[in-house]
């Protein structure tokens, strides 16, 4: 799974849960938890994210619980999207990939991708 579809997943399990450890995270998304901190690292200031210290791992959290997304698509699509962008090479990728950030992204717009 390339980056960047990991922190879409990884975005996407935070907004739905609210709060979930990075060792979950980790589990979840099949990487070790160093790579769930760097993407958070990295995702911090594009989403309505937090973290949380813990005494092991610690986790992230929605920052607001009264953020939605732009779009309102099922888990199911939003995975069945990912399947065809894995398989779409230039233009068509680029745009899939617009597709998949804007379904995915914070309605809120001090939150730009």
């Amino acid at each position: 799974m390339r980056a960047d579809e990991r922190r879409i997943r990884l975005w996407l399990i935070v907004f739905r849960r609210k709060k979930v450890s990075v060792r979950e995270l980790a589990e979840k998304l099949e990487v070790c938890p160093r790579t769930i901190r760097y993407d958070i690292a990295h995702m911090i200031s594009s989403y309505p994210i937090d973290t949380v210290r813990g005494k092991y791992t610690g986790c992230v959290k929605l920052e607001d619980d009264e953020i939605t997304l732009n779009g309102s698509l099922t888990e199911k699509q939003i995975d069945f999207l990912f399947h065809l962008w894995a398989g779409m090479n230039g233009q068509e990728a680029a745009t899939m990939w617009s597709i998949i950030e804007t379904v995915t992204s914070p309605k809120d717009k001090r939150f730009v991708l």
